[in-house]
């Protein structure tokens, strides 16, 4: 076991989601590079294996963005060049930029928060709050490949009886269609018979039982509590306007005082609590390893 699969499931939700809110509602570039650095590490340390696919999307996405967003805004007031009499202006291209980091940042944390948080967390984390929205996020979670499992199943037992043709586009698209069909209607057939099963073994009658229990730990609490009391502190000072950066009409950076650069430091800390666990964890096994300790 990772030594982040240790921590409790509400200890890795809030540090992710403390990690998560600034970068959401502060375009500040700086904001959004501490932020890209902390999901990037904390995916370094979770993931089990790249999938360079992934990351060429994300690639593309944010090119994507970044070339967009001066193609189709052309406010502000420093003009790089022009492009059929439309103006590309310097703060279109930096807030284009910026807010690519910022989309790009909160896909790595999901990522990351996908690899760490699996079912039975979610469904422990969600189940103390009602029953029935955990049987929802369960079921969610397992119909998707599941689903997609028995379209390839069904895609190939048409192939095998010949049924499934591929030598026009409209016989492609006519097969997909009936492939869909019957996936669905399996989907429709095994979910009533889940409910009948899940009705006749008493579901919702007696107490919830878990098949995992976690439990709170003084390193869970430690994280939980710094990483709520840092992210009310980055707060405080975005509403003071110590973290608000301005595009339009030019750009525009905060003077800098104490409570700004404490700011910052303070997101550091939270983007770095879950990689610098890892990282513990990993020093210590080593340490064990190697009879240092």
């Amino acid at each position: 076991m990772r030594r982040i699969e240790r921590l409790h499931p509400m200890t890795l939700f809030l540090t992710m989601l403390c990690a998560v809110l600034p970068a959401m509602f502060c375009l500040n570039p700086i904001v959004q590079l501490i932020s890209c650095l902390g999901a990037l590490l904390l995916y370094l340390s979770v993931r089990e294996s790249g999938r360079k696919k992934e990351w060429l999307w994300l690639i593309l996405f944010c090119t994507v963005i970044i070339v967009l967003q001066p193609v189709f805004h052309h406010n502000g007031k420093t003009v790089l060049f022009y492009v059929n009499q439309n103006r590309i202006t310097l703060e279109a291209v930096v807030y284009g930029i910026v807010t690519a980091f910022m989309l790009a940042g909160i896909f790595i944390w999901c990522k990351s928060l996908s690899l760490v948080m699996t079912s039975d967390r979610v469904v422990y984390l969600v189940g103390r709050i009602s029953q029935k929205a955990a049987l929802i996020c369960s079921m969610a979670l397992q119909f998707i490949p599941r689903f997609r499992r028995q379209m390839q199943k069904i895609r190939e037992q048409q192939k095998l009886l010949g049924l499934y043709r591929e030598a026009t586009l409209i016989d492609r698209i006519r097969g997909e269609l009936y492939i869909f069909s019957a996936t669905v209607t399996w989907a429709f057939e095994h979910s009533m018979d889940t409910a009948d099963s899940m009705q006749a073994r008493g579901y919702g009658t007696g107490k919830r039982t878990w098949y995992t229990q976690y439990y709170m730990h003084a390193s869970d609490y430690l994280l939980s509590v710094s990483a709520i009391f840092l992210t009310v502190w980055i707060f405080v000072a975005y509403a003071n306007g110590e973290l608000t950066v301005t595009y339009y009409p030019q750009i525009g950076m905060p003077v800098l005082g104490a409570a700004g650069w404490l700011a910052y430091a303070a997101y550091l800390i939270v983007c770095l609590l879950l990689p610098g666990y890892c990282f513990s964890g990993t020093v210590h096994e080593w340490l064990i390893r190697h009879g240092r300790i």
